[in-house]
């Protein structure tokens, strides 16, 4: 990857895709908790709903990412969707540059992920963990996980019948 004049690195928000799917590849070359299977259940078959990326694109490749995993929250009037940062990458010949802020700043924007109330946190929920959320305001409220995310299923072994 050839570094560039920051103007031309474009930040949006994006869904999971072949390009994302090759950007992990080539971000984190050799990591086999980034396999093909493995991140399609993880940003495809979540119960949550889709993932979404902060993504630095310099001409067709993405030079750095963050993954944004969804987990919907209950509240007592309302419910929402919280995003979980992970994955948070920028190759290095283009760190230094503000890149990581900036996809920082776009993982943050409510409208580009979807509209509605959304919330980043910095870790995982198991089922039914109370979150205390605190607004601008210093207001607070309690918000439930309704679910995880299950690990995917293992596949079993076949014996020589074929069962």
């Amino acid at each position: 990857m050839d570094s560039a004049v920051d103007g031309s690195i474009d930040i949006s928000i994006r869904s999971y895709d072949e390009q994302i799917q090759q950007a992990y590849r080539s971000l984190f070359p050799g990591d086999p908790q980034k396999s093909p299977e493995l991140l399609d259940w993880r940003f495809q078959a979540n119960p949550h709903g889709l993932a979404k990326f902060a993504v630095a694109v310099e001409g067709s490749e993405i030079v750095g990412m963050i993954a944004l995993v969804p987990t919907r929250l209950v509240g007592s009037k309302a419910a929402m969707t919280g995003y979980q940062a992970i994955d948070t990458v920028v190759h290095p010949s283009f760190r230094g540059r503000g890149l990581f802020v900036r996809m920082g700043a776009a993982a943050q924007d409510k409208e580009a992920l979807g509209g509605g109330l959304f919330w980043p946190y910095n870790g995982p929920f198991q089922a039914g963990q109370a979150l205390t959320l605190t607004s601008s305001c210093n207001a607070t409220s309690t918000w439930l996980a309704q679910a995880t995310n299950q690990p995917p299923p293992v596949q079993g072994q076949k014996g020589e019948r074929g069962r």
